[in-house]
């Protein structure tokens, strides 16, 4: 690397310039090397390759049997308006407004159903508590759905999917999801993910699953 100034290695002020430097190349040179820092789960990663599987585990069949062909099922988020997505630095955020343009805040519970289920507000003790805050800022939770026309089967696969991908808070602390509920068949749904490179495997454990 060329040597940018003479560096005295007994002044702390001469160290840090210096490494503030040493920074700006890293970066720079991680960018020529196709390599996008964004935070998942506390770790920088490359967004271009983690954005990719949750794309895929979002599209995968998890082979669900199908009792209800009737397509009036939706899969919808309780958002809260005190949050903001950051897609810059946390690439659940940037997955979620890349699929979903309506999508502003950060969701705290997915679920599915029929007619005005969306708009029902009240579920577990840990979603009650955080609209008791929202509530305190004058505003509420912000309800969306975010894929429509869907079998029974078919939602069930979303949001089970949608917990994969961005977790449960009781199961990790990467969890964002106040969900009680692990979704169908979750030791069994793992090895239906199509995973050569290992990266869903590592995913799903910093969500709190463990693949069998």
């Amino acid at each position: 690397m060329k040597k940018t100034f003479d560096i005295d290695y007994d002044d702390p002020k001469d160290l840090k310039k210096f490494i503030v430097i040493l920074q700006k190349q890293r970066k720079e040179l991680l960018r020529k090397l196709g390599y996008d820092e964004i935070y998942f789960n506390g770790s920088k990663n490359n967004v271009n390759k983690i954005l990719p599987l949750f794309e895929q585990m979002l599209q995968t069949n998890l082979g669900y049997e199908e009792k209800n062909t009737t397509n009036n099922f939706y899969v919808y988020f309780h958002c809260n308006p005190l949050k903001n997505l950051n897609i810059k630095s946390d690439v659940k955020h940037l997955f979620l407004a890349s699929k979903f343009s309506q999508m502003r805040y950060v969701p705290f519970y997915v679920g599915k159903g029929t007619k005005d289920r969306y708009l029902e507000l009240n579920r577990n003790d840990s979603h009650r508590k955080i609209r008791s805050q929202i509530l305190k800022f004058k505003k509420d939770i912000v309800p969306i759905k975010v894929i429509e026309n869907l079998s029974e089967s078919q939602a069930l696969e979303y949001e089970t999917k949608f917990m994969d991908i961005l977790g449960l808070i009781m199961l990790s602390k990467n969890g964002m999801l106040v969900n009680l509920d692990e979704g169908k068949e979750n030791n069994k749904r793992f090895i239906r993910y199509n995973d050569e490179t290992g990266y869903i495997k590592k995913i799903l454990k910093r969500n709190g699953y463990i693949p069998t």
